[in-house]
C-alpha cells in the first residue's frame, strides 16, 4: 500500500518545484541543516535496484516524483512513472500516471541469464518458459525462440511494442 502524501498546502508552504527542470528547493530553513533555496531531497536506491529522489516531509520520506506528480495534478496516483525510464528525472513532462502502465513498461531483471525479460531457463524440467505477469499468463516451451515468440505475441497483444532480447539461440 502506497502512504498518503502530505496535503498539498502543507508541500506547497514547504516545497517550491520547478516543472520544467524537475528541481525541489526548500522554502523554509529545515533543523539547521536545509536553507531557504536549498535544492531539496537525496538519491537513495530503492528495493527494487532502482534509485530515487527522496523528499523527507515531516520526519517521513516520500519519492520526490510522486510530490511532483501530485502538486501538478492534485491526483495521487498508486504508481507514478517516469516516461523517458530515468528515476531522477522528475520534470513533469517526465511523469505520468503509471498505475497501469509501470507493470508493462519494466526493463529486465539485473539476474536475467536469458537477455529477454519475461523468458527463462528452468533447469530442473530443461525447458524454456515464457511469463507475462501482468496477465498472470505462462507457458513452456522446447525451444528459446519459443518462449521468445510467445513472450512476444503477449507483449503485441497487452500493449507492449519493444521486445528487450540480446539471446538468439541456446
Amino acid at each position: 500500500m502506497i502512504k498518503p502524501l502530505p496535503s498539498i498546502e502543507r508541500l506547497q508552504q514547504l516545497l517550491d518545484y520547478d516543472p520544467t527542470t524537475g528541481i525541489f528547493t526548500w522554502k523554509v530553513t529545515r533543523c539547521g541543516r536545509a536553507k531557504v533555496g536549498q535544492i531539496a531531497g537525496s538519491n537513495r536506491p530503492h528495493h527494487s535496484g532502482l534509485v530515487y529522489k527522496m523528499l523527507i516531509i515531516d520526519y517521513k520520506h516520500y519519492q520526490a516524483h510522486r510530490i511532483a506528480f501530485y502538486l501538478m495534478t492534485g491526483l495521487q496516483p498508486l504508481e507514478v512513472d517516469h516516461k523517458n525510464g530515468n528515476t531522477l528525472d522528475n520534470r513533469f513532462a517526465n511523469l505520468r500516471d503509471g498505475t497501469r502502465i509501470n507493470p508493462r513498461n519494466k526493463t529486465k531483471y539485473c539476474n536475467n541469464t536469458s537477455g529477454t525479460t519475461g523468458v527463462y531457463y528452468r533447469k530442473d524440467s530443461g525447458k524454456w518458459k515464457a511469463r507475462y505477469a501482468p496477465q498472470k499468463l505462462s507457458k513452456t516451451f522446447n525451444t528459446f525462440e519459443e518462449a521468445v515468440a510467445q513472450r512476444k505475441e503477449w507483449e503485441d497483444i497487452f500493449g507492449m511494442t519493444t521486445l528487450k532480447s540480446k539471446r538468439t539461440s541456446t
